[in-house]
C-alpha cells in the first residue's frame, strides 16, 4: 500500500514538473510593436468618440426658449372655478346653481315631457330634455314623473379631468294636491 502511495506521488510530481517547463515559451520580439500599435489605436478612437462643446454651457442645437404664449402660469395657483373655455349663457335658468332652483311641476302624458323650474328671481321656467341648466353646463337628462335629472360637467380636482355629475331635483311636496294630482291653488 506505500508503495502504491508512493508510485502515485512520484507520477504527480513528474506531471507537474513536465507542465512547469513547458509552459515556458519565448516572447516573440516585435510583440511590444504590435501591443504599442494596438493601444495608439485605441487613443485616437476615443479622441474621435469624444464630443467637446463649442461653448461651456452646449452646443446650438440644445439650447431652449421657453415660450409661454397660450399656456397657463405654473407659479399661479389652479382655480378650479375659472373654465378656459367661455361660458355663453343661453338660458336665464344657467345663471344659477342647481340647490337654488325648484321643482314646481311636471307636464306628463305628452310625447316629451316637460318640467316647471321655478328661480330665485321668482320666475317659473318650462324646460325638456336637453334643455341647459345650472352654472356648471348642466343638460335636463330625462323628466321622470316626479322629478327632473340633470347631468353637469364638473372638473375633478384630483385629476384635473372633466368628469360628468347626475343631480336629481325632486317635485317639491307641498305645491302638489294630493287629491288632483295637480297644483295647488294660490290664495
Amino acid at each position: 500500500m506505500k508503495y502504491r502511495v508512493k508510485c502515485i506521488l512520484h507520477t504527480s510530481l513528474i506531471c507537474a514538473l513536465v507542465l512547469l517547463v513547458s509552459c515556458g515559451e519565448k516572447v516573440p520580439e516585435d510583440y511590444d510593436s504590435k501591443n504599442n500599435k494596438q493601444e495608439q489605436r485605441l487613443d485616437k478612437i476615443k479622441k474621435q468618440s469624444v464630443i467637446e462643446p463649442t461653448s461651456r454651457f452646449g452646443t446650438e442645437k440644445n439650447i431652449y426658449f421657453y415660450d409661454p404664449e397660450g399656456k397657463r402660469n405654473p407659479f399661479e395657483p389652479y382655480d378650479l372655478n375659472k373654465d378656459n373655455v367661455a361660458s355663453i349663457v343661453e338660458s336665464p335658468l344657467e345663471k344659477y346653481q342647481l340647490e337654488e332652483l325648484s321643482l314646481v311641476g311636471i307636464i306628463w302624458g305628452i310625447a316629451d315631457p316637460r318640467g316647471m323650474i321655478k328661480a330665485p328671481d321668482g320666475e317659473t321656467y318650462v324646460v325638456r330634455r336637453m334643455s341647459r341648466i345650472g352654472r356648471n353646463r348642466g343638460k335636463i337628462s330625462r323628466v321622470a314623473k316626479d322629478s327632473v335629472y340633470v347631468e353637469e360637467e364638473y372638473r375633478d380636482p384630483a385629476s384635473g379631468n372633466i368628469a360628468m355629475k347626475e343631480t336629481r331635483i325632486e317635485l317639491e311636496k307641498d305645491s302638489v294636491d294630493a287629491l288632483s294630482g295637480g297644483l295647488k291653488a294660490d290664495d
